[in-house]
């Protein structure tokens, strides 16, 4: 599957039900990390912090766009310890608990246990494989 493309909704549900995270910490190393305004809010307040002082010392602005903004030190991610744990993981951001399905904009590659469950999907060819699928569709029909 290309990057671009939406994630067919019997694939996303598959993958989604059968995602088992292994704890790897790939995905902290991704870049960037986007980070909304209520992320950076919740983060501070977990960090006993101001949102200007954790702003000033965790994030910058990401360019073009004044409304997002990303960590500075993104790799692996700051708050990512020692054991491939996540020391604020009740407080991180949307797009760690979005990960690894990203709302079925895309599959990442930095994700094992996914490319493996894909792999499992998609025939030779690249289709995908519909006995697998038939569970997460309207009666056998949603592709």
């Amino acid at each position: 599957m290309k990057d671009k493309e939406k994630i067919p909704k019997p694939i996303y549900r598959y993958l989604r039900d059968n995602h088992k995270c292994i704890g790897c910490g790939r995905c902290c190393y991704c870049s960037p990390i986007f980070l909304l305004g209520k992320d950076i809010k919740v983060m501070a307040f977990k960090l006993n912090m101001s949102v200007k002082d954790f702003k000033k010392e965790y994030t910058e602005v990401y360019p073009g766009n004044g409304n997002l903004s990303h960590f500075k030190k993104e790799k692996p991610c700051v708050f990512l310890d020692e054991n491939n744990k996540c020391k604020i993981y009740d407080a991180r951001p949307d797009v760690c608990r979005d990960y690894p399905l990203m709302k079925g904009e895309r599959i990442p590659r930095e994700c094992e246990v996914l490319n493996i469950l894909t792999d499992e999907l998609i025939d030779k060819n690249g289709n995908p494989l519909a006995e697998k699928l038939l569970k997460y569709t309207k009666g056998g029909k949603g592709y």
